[in-house]
Formats: C-alpha cells, sequence, structure tokens
C-alpha cells in the first residue's frame, strides 16, 4: 500500500514522509548546533519540557489527572505508557549527561538534574513498561561497567559500587519472585510474570513468528514501510485470539524492519548504531580529557543510552517522541566528532568573499533562496497540508 507507506495512519503517523521530515531536522541540527554551548542549552530546553510532562506524570500518579490508555500505568500527555516511558528514558540519560558536565562547579544546576532524574525515574517506573524499566537497568549497568573498566579514581569505585548493586538487586528480585510483596505490585507482578507464563510474552513470540513468515516471503526489500497489517492478515495465528485482535507492528525493531524494508532495511537501521558507537568511541579526540563532551565519561553515558533504547524496542516499536530524541542524539554525536566545521565553515566564507569584488552583484545565493522557497512551498502543500 504506497499510501501507507508514506503517510501511514493517523494513529501512527510513521512512514517515509515523517523520516524525510526527521533526516531534515537533523541536517538542520548539524548545520546550527556547532558549539557544546548551543547544544548545553537544547539539552536545558528539552529538560525545561520535561519539568511539565513530569508534573503531569505526578498528577495522574496522584490521582489528580486522567491517565487515558489503561487504569493505572502512566501516559501523561503522550497517550501511550511505553511512549511516555521511552521519553523518560532518554531524559534520565541527558539530565545524567548534564550533572556529569556541570558537577560539582554548579551546584543548583546538579541538584535541578538530580531531581530530575529521581522524578523521571519514579515515572518510567509506574508506567510498567517493562522494556524501558529493563533498557534503563540495563543501559546503566552498561555505562558503569564501561567507567569500571576504562577509568580510574573516584569514578571508577562509584560505576563498580553501581554495577554491583544493580547485579544485587536482580538476584534479589527472582529470589522474592513469588511473595506478596511482590506480585500485589502491579509493577513487580508484571515483571515476575514474565519468568512464568504471560500472555502478552505469549503474545510476542506469536506475532513475531508471523513476522518471520512474512519475512521469507519478502527477505531483501520486504512489504514496504507501513504495511504490517497485510503481514498480519496472511499469516494470523487463531491461538492469539485471548489476546488483542489486531497488531500494526511486530512489536520487535529487528522484524519491524525486515518487514518494512528487508534485510537491506534492517542492515541500514542496524548501521546507524554501529557508526555512531564507532565515531564516539574511536573518532577524534582531543589529545587531553579536559573538554567532558569528548571524554570517556560521556561515551559511556551515550553506550548506555543506546543500550537502553535498543532494548527497548526488541519489546515496542519507534513513535514520533522518541524518533526525534533518537536523531537529536547522533546529530550531538555528530557535532562531537566535527567539531572544526565551524572553523571551515568561516575560512570558506572568507575565501569566497576575498574573491568577490565589491562591485559584483551576488545572484547565485539570492536565485537559489528563492528557489528553495517555492519549492517548499510546494511541498507542503503537497506532502503535508493535501494529506
Amino acid at each position: 500500500n504506497p499510501y501507507r507507506s508514506f503517510w501511514s495512519n493517523y494513529e501512527r503517523m510513521a512512514g517515509c514522509i515523517t523520516i524525510l521530515h526527521l533526516v531534515a531536522y537533523f541536517i538542520v541540527l548539524i548545520s546550527v548546533l556547532k558549539d557544546k554551548v548551543k547544544w548545553f542549552w537544547l539539552a536545558n530546553i528539552a529538560l525545561v519540557a520535561n519539568i511539565y510532562i513530569a508534573i503531569y506524570g505526578l498528577l495522574q500518579l496522584a490521582g489528580k489527572a486522567q491517565i487515558h490508555q489503561s487504569a493505572a500505568r502512566l501516559d501523561a500527555s503522550l497517550g501511550n505508557s511505553a511512549y511516555l516511558a521511552v521519553y523518560m528514558l532518554f531524559m534520565i540519560f541527558i539530565a545524567s549527561y548534564l550533572l556529569f558536565l556541570v558537577w560539582p562547579k554548579n551546584k543548583i544546576l546538579s541538584v535541578w538534574y538530580a531531581v530530575m532524574i529521581i522524578i523521571d525515574t519514579v515515572i518510567i517506573y509506574y508506567t510498567a513498561t517493562r522494556g524501558a524499566i529493563l533498557g534503563l537497568v540495563g543501559g546503566v549497568l552498561l555505562s558503569c561497567l564501561l567507567l569500571a573498566i576504562f577509568k580510574s579514581g573516584q569514578i571508577r569505585k562509584i560505576a563498580g559500587v553501581g554495577v554491583a548493586v544493580i547485579l544485587l538487586l536482580g538476584l534479589g528480585f527472582v529470589a522474592i519472585k513469588d511473595t506478596d510483596f511482590v506480585q500485589k505490585s502491579q509493577v513487580l507482578s508484571r515483571f515476575a510474570s514474565m519468568l512464568g507464563n504471560d500472555g502478552t510474552v505469549d503474545s510476542r513470540f506469536m506475532i513475531w513468528n508471523m513476522s518471520w513468515q512474512g519475512f521469507k516471503e519478502h527477505p531483501v526489500l520486504g512489504w514496504g514501510p507501513e504495511n504490517y497489517s497485510m503481514v498480519f492478515s496472511k499469516y494470523y495465528n487463531p491461538k492469539m485470539w485471548r489476546n488483542e485482535p489486531w497488531f500494526d507492528r511486530s512489536h520487535n525493531i529487528f522484524f519491524d524492519w525486515l518487514i518494512n524494508a528487508g534485510l537491506l532495511g534492517l542492515l541500514a537501521y542496524l548501521s546507524i548504531y554501529l557508526s555512531s558507537l564507532y565515531y564516539l568511541w574511536f573518532g577524534k579526540k582531543n589529545k587531553e580529557e579536559k573538554d567532558f563532551t569528548r571524554s570517556i565519561v560521556a561515551s559511556s553515558l551515550l553506550t548506555g543510552l543506546f543500550a537502553a533504547y535498543f532494548f527497548h524496542n526488541i519489546f515496542v516499536f519507534d513513535n514520533l517522541i522518541s524518533y526525534i530524541l533518537f536523531f537529536s542524539v547522533i546529530a550531538f554525536i555528530h557535532s562531537l566528532v566535527n567539531p572544526e566545521e565551524k572553523e571551515k565553515e568561516l575560512a570558506v566564507k572568507k575565501d569566497y568573499k576575498s574573491k568577490k569584488s565589491d562591485d559584483q552583484i551576488d545572484l547565485i545565493p539570492t536565485v537559489g533562496a528563492i528557489a528553495i522557497v517555492i519549492v517548499l512551498v510546494a511541498c507542503l502543500y503537497a506532502l503535508n497540508y493535501k494529506p
């Protein structure tokens, strides 16, 4: 269905047109935000918006605001607990990054970031979204492991303690999973059910098997974006009658891309992670670690964020909120490994001005700008307004 592939539907709005908008957003970010001060301000503006979402979630938790999707799982203004969970996942790591950046130079900002980390952790817990919560735990564990391996001094000790605490908590939960304390807790009981018989987990395996059958039919280029409903219809498993009656996603990032764009599409998607991590760890770095934005701590935190986000997507799927945050992070990584771009741009402009005579009319940029505006208006009408 070409229309679905390009424009998706009103519920998801995640077709090729949206992806192209996100690519444009990425280009805007790497073209405009060319120094760490601008990125610092963007991250803080994101956290200011986070305050509103956090307050909304706390009001839902206190029973003062309506929950939209279910009876008890928080969803704030995003309408879906999984969407809120992945949003908070990004915000926790962004706040952690900023906390390490300003500590101990700015105590006020440090306290704000620490408070936001705590509140966002509480909210992600009460979304009861297992993929995001386990992703958060795994991402923090990976960040601590990397810091314990590559850092020294006090940071290594703190990271080592963090690894030990996470592992002990995990073992402790397994030991008490059948107790009344766990079973009477809505959130903890959902995690305990993963270790036994769970209808949601069973349905995931069934739709993953349907996805595998669909992939085998079109292995190279897939069925086209946003066409999973065709696979679901063709390879439907009647045993799913106990679960949700309809799926337009396989709830697994691997299978979603195998259906959307085949093996080539999945490899393209995975290459974003691999290239980002490569440049994060092996890109050009300062000889000294005085610049935090290019330090081991920064690389460890962003690697942990990637791991947490990727694990979350093994059980759910992307949405516009997570896409915007993901593209922002990879644009930031681009700026880390291309710090000299601003200087190059200034040098090119200076050279261009020196070659141009004073009485020469600079028509090329003007004509180009007019043409771009005309094309932009036409595209906005045909691709955005009419649909």
